[in-house]
């Protein structure tokens, strides 16, 4: 009779809960999943276990299967909880259940629940490291002039590279042991922005789109990322062999997982960027008029 009372009013306090939603306060849910409004996922197979209720008769309950928190682990890690279940399929509460429950069980408001963060972060960070030494191993991009081999001071000098842009896919799969479940994760890199130093402390930038479209920064002769004009010959400003054209690729990159089978996440940005760098002498000569005697 105590387990029906305690039953029935568990149920109340489960409909008054999701009656409540709008009321509870950010992050509630994050820390108890048994609060008022929040989901408490769905039944599944797990270890189980005994319990003597207040009735004194044992009842055996076990863990439902792991399943997504709305809400990541504060690192953007996923979230997963399991609650704990009677053996008839109905939520333990913590008023029920006599003794001491497993270590690392969550004594909620009406659920008894564990939670684990998967560490999908940590292979983002791996598969990051892949596209560095992909980036690093490409043939280092040319710096492309026009004139080709000389500009002249007053006209406009067009600058653009060659080169790889995109890196990837990379693709990992693992399984992780916390919720036995299989992961999918898949990293890409491209070139998001270039610097061009044309001559020392004049700086100009191209920047991409994203992965699908890096042509803002690749370039073309037809179609130049940089157009600068120069006023001094590089001779006059101390450059014999010619001015330092520095470019700097600056390598982004992005990441998604997914469970096995099921939707991709949206992509997230990588932690970090990488640059490369290429240097060439462009000579650039002073056009002197000539006047001819009449």
């Amino acid at each position: 009779m105590t387990r029906l009372l305690v039953s029935a009013s568990l149920l109340l306090v489960l409909l008054w809960a999701g009656m409540a939603l709008a009321e509870e306060p950010p992050g509630e849910c994050d820390l108890d999943p048994s609060a008022v409004g929040c989901d408490l996922g769905g039944i599944g197979g797990g270890g189980g276990g005994t319990s003597t209720t207040t009735t004194t008769v044992a009842q055996t309950w076990y863990w439902g299967a792991w399943t997504r928190s709305g809400m990541d682990c504060s690192n953007g890690d996923p979230r997963y909880l399991r609650l704990m279940y009677w053996d008839d399929g109905s939520l333990v509460s913590p008023a029920e259940f006599i003794g001491t429950p497993p270590a690392g069980s969550i004594l909620g408001a009406a659920v008894i629940y564990q939670q684990v963060c998967v560490a999908v972060v940590d292979e983002a960070d791996a598969a990051w490291e892949d596209l560095v030494r992909a980036v690093e191993a490409l043939p280092s991009p040319s710096v492309q002039t026009s004139p080709e081999f000389e500009g002249v001071t007053g006209l406009e000098s067009w600058f653009w590279f060659d080169g790889s842009t995109t890196v990837g896919p990379v693709a990992v799969s693992w399984t992780d042991p916390s919720v036995g479940t299989t992961f999918a994760l898949e990293g890409r890199a491209w070139v998001g922005s270039v610097r061009w130093e044309v001559e020392p402390g004049v700086d100009r930038w191209a920047t991409s789109v994203g992965y699908a479209d890096t042509s803002g920064v690749l370039g073309s002769m037809d179609e130049p990322t940089v157009r600068y004009r120069y006023e001094v010959s590089s001779a006059d400003a101390g450059f014999d062999d010619g001015y330092p054209i520095a470019m700097t690729l600056a390598w982004e990159g992005e990441w998604r997982w997914r469970e096995r089978g099921g939707p991709w996440q949206p992509w997230r940005p990588m932690a970090t960027t990488v640059g490369i760098t290429s240097v060439r002498s462009y000579p650039v000569l002073e056009v002197v008029g000539v006047l001819d005697p009449p």
